[in-house]
């Protein structure tokens, strides 16, 4: 039997909980400067990963990714109100026809609306960058004073994300 880490609330549909909706052009590029890429979110508020000259690979969700053609995509912030972990929050995403967003999708929604960061912790579970051999996702948050781009371990096996966590998810095209 599986624990609440491990099953959340998969079997919801990605509109039951959805808090929002966003078309966001997405050129799937992103600077590898600091001082950037501190000045785009906040001073101390990048995690090394994206600036350290880390390699970031999709998840076997997103190997269909085109990263070389901008586009505009479909984004969805979806919130499924348990803990869950990685893995069924993304099994979850393909069953509705979605992926989880890439660190490039995500750093493009926080260009195309910087604000909606401060309202809850969004993650990107579409591409990871290793760091001691431990899989890193891209993780938007925010508070009044400062926004961030951080990095997360992709799944932690005795618990999932947290209750709050929302999930970025791009719709699939048919």
């Amino acid at each position: 039997m599986e624990n609440a880490a491990n099953t959340g609330n998969a079997d919801a549909t990605i509109e039951e909980y959805l808090d929002a909706v966003f078309r966001v052009h997405v050129d799937y590029a992103m600077p590898k400067n600091r001082d950037r890429l501190e000045a785009e979110f906040s001073e101390e508020s990048v995690s090394e990963l994206f600036y350290g000259g880390y390699s970031w690979k999709k998840h076997a969700s997103c190997m269909e990714v085109d990263e070389t053609t901008a586009s505009d995509q479909v984004i969805l912030v979806k919130h499924f109100k348990a803990e869950i972990s990685s893995e069924n929050a993304i099994a979850a995403m393909i069953r509705q026809h979605c992926r989880p967003a890439t660190h490039l999708e995500a750093y493009a929604l926080a260009k195309a609306c910087p604000e909606l960061q401060r309202q809850f912790r969004m993650v990107a579970l579409g591409s990871f960058a290793l760091n001691g051999g431990k899989p890193f996702v891209a993780v938007l948050q925010g508070s009044a004073q400062k926004r961030s781009l951080d990095s997360y371990w992709f799944d932690d096996e005795v618990r999932g994300w947290p209750p709050d966590t929302r999930f970025l998810v791009v719709r699939c095209h048919a």
